[in-house]
């Protein structure tokens, strides 16, 4: 079993009060995970310093460290306690790893930590500079909260213009013309200052301006050029290193990976064939030398398979950028470490591969699944009873043998693109089976690609599986579901990630149980990891395409 997969990883550390006593290097907490269990928001305040702590672990528990051990440090400067020593800390990392803290926290955290500086600064360019910060990060948000309670869905339209009165003289802006907003960002831009209050203000500003904020609707509503330059559209190149087109998984991946790309204004010159090898293929040669980038995109719970070795080779011979998306890799195989190596970024799925990869020198940003990103649907009715689903078995393994026992199907996240329907084991077939090699799959139930292998598992009453993306599927449409561990580890990574072990994930000595309804700590956990999910994508995205 590859490094760090199937027991507890050697990465993920317990909380405990005195977890901090011994010192360690911000670039050692980076790549350390704390276990709390599942993740929920902390709220209120606990009088006993302890309490509160525990209370906090909560809402960090599948985050690194670091981000913890600021939050940690920000409660003691708040309180007043052993102040001088915490302040100092925590300067020191603004001063120092604010690209490690810029991502490690989400924007909450920011303008906390914009609070901190504001409330203790060195000098008054810093408390003006964080400052600056809260008041951006909070009056989005108050703009953000009552969109939201007025139910507006949609974006801004043309039609207020300067002579449109707002307040006390205060005139609208111009939707569409206004060059307000590209003023405001160029002149925070332009400041040369570094550190402390003036780096929280640049992570801030580049949060609001990457995710679906008034900001940002409003920059790409310009129509001329020049107001909107860090969004111009930029051309990219995919080469998918999962199986051909069958596989429903994989589809969903290139669904949501598409959808990225167009809500950021960027257009696809080049997509190769899934399962195909682009070496042989001039088309790839002249998209690598063509593209402003180069996505390669891996199924979620592996690295880049073979045919990918030598992309990122090529691309640095071409000047062209290349990044690994939607990777995995548990430690073992040297060939896919090579591989990764090779390229400008990687973005992996969970923080298991990001801290194995950290251990052999390489950085890895997290981003869970593309799949886990996809637009959220109304709650199905749940009437298709239980469900059992894995990947593509060559023999029976513990699905398998569950449905057998329960006289149902077992579906297979493969499917027939001819016939357009998913593949998959008849109970007959399983019963005769026994524990030898399972006969050839047959087509069991329409399937035109993931969104119908989402409704297939939004309507069930429950799901067992040792699929990884049949797992996404449950938890992005909250179907109660029981995981068989995989022998690449991905279904473990990711429910440590997300605190839901435990009870949720089945062993193959074990009897088959019905998957019970979440409670509400597990729908809490739930939720804030989709929110995690979405909020990553989104860093992503400005990352890769402005």
């Amino acid at each position: 079993m590859p490094e760090g997969r199937g027991a507890r990883a050697p990465h993920r550390v317990r909380f405990s009060e005195d977890m901090f006593d011994v010192p360690r290097p911000p670039e050692v907490l980076a790549a350390l995970v704390l276990d709390a269990g599942p993740a929920k928001l902390a709220g209120g305040r606990h009088e006993d310093l302890g309490e509160h702590l525990a209370m906090l672990a909560r809402e960090f528990s599948g985050q690194s460290l670091l981000a913890f051990r600021h939050a940690w440090l920000t409660v003691l400067i708040r309180r007043g306690m052993d102040l001088d020593a915490a302040l100092a800390e925590f300067r020191a990392l603004w001063d120092d790893h604010a690209a490690l803290l810029d991502t490690a926290l989400d924007l909450r955290w920011l303008i906390s930590a914009a609070d901190t500086l504001m409330l203790h600064p060195r000098d008054e360019g810093e408390r003006m500079a964080a400052l600056a910060a809260t008041l951006a990060g909070n009056i989005v948000k108050m703009a953000e909260t009552e969109r939201l309670s007025l139910g507006i869905a949609e974006g801004p339209r043309p039609g207020p213009t300067v002579e449109d009165h707002l307040l006390d003289g205060l005139r609208a802006f111009k939707v569409g013309s206004g060059d307000m907003l590209h003023n405001l960002l160029s002149r925070i831009g332009a400041s040369d200052r570094t550190g402390g209050g003036h780096a929280v203000l640049g992570a801030v500003i580049g949060r609001l301006v990457a995710g679906d904020s008034v900001i940002r609707r409003m920059t790409l509503t310009h129509t001329k050029p020049k107001f909107r330059p860090a969004f111009r559209e930029r051309t990219v190149a995919l080469f998918p290193g999962m199986s051909r087109d069958p596989d429903p998984g994989g589809m969903g991946v290139m669904a949501a990976l598409d959808g990225m790309i167009a809500s950021r204004g960027s257009r696809v010159i080049f997509r190769h064939r899934a399962g195909g090898d682009w070496r042989g293929d001039p088309g790839a040669r002249e998209a690598i030398a063509s593209a402003d980038l180069v996505l390669a995109i891996c199924d979620g719970v592996t690295g880049p398979p073979a045919d990918l070795s030598a992309l990122g080779p090529a691309c640095r011979e071409a000047g062209t950028r290349a990044v690994l998306l939607n990777a995995a890799w548990g430690g073992g195989d040297e060939a896919a470490l090579t591989a990764i190596a090779g390229f400008d970024a990687v973005w992996v799925t969970e923080s298991e591969s990001a801290a194995a990869l950290a251990r052999r020198g390489i950085a890895a940003r997290i981003c869970a699944d593309l799949t886990l990103s996809l637009p959220e649907r109304a709650p199905a009715r749940r009437r298709a009873g239980q469900l059992f689903w894995d990947s593509f078995p060559a023999s029976p393994p513990v699905p398998a043998r569950w449905a057998a026992m329960q006289r149902q199907p077992l579906l297979l996240m493969r499917r027939d693109a001819v016939g357009g329907r998913i593949l998959g084991h008849p109970a007959r077939h399983l019963r005769r089976a026994g524990e030898g090699a399972l006969p050839p799959p047959r087509a069991l139930m329409r399937c035109s690609g993931f969104d119908d292998v989402r409704a297939i598992i939004a309507g069930a009453t429950g799901i067992t599986t040792g699929s990884f993306h049949a797992l996404c599927c449950a938890i992005l449409d909250r179907t109660p579901f029981l995981a068989v561990p995989s022998d690449r580890g991905g279904i473990e990574a990711m429910l440590a990630d997300t605190g839901l072990g435990g009870s949720r994930l089945a062993g193959p000595g074990e009897d088959w149980r019905p998957p019970p309804p979440f409670d509400e700590g597990e729908m809490g956990a739930i939720e804030l990891y989709l929110q995690r999910a979405r909020a990553a994508r989104d860093r992503m995205a400005y990352d890769l395409l402005g």
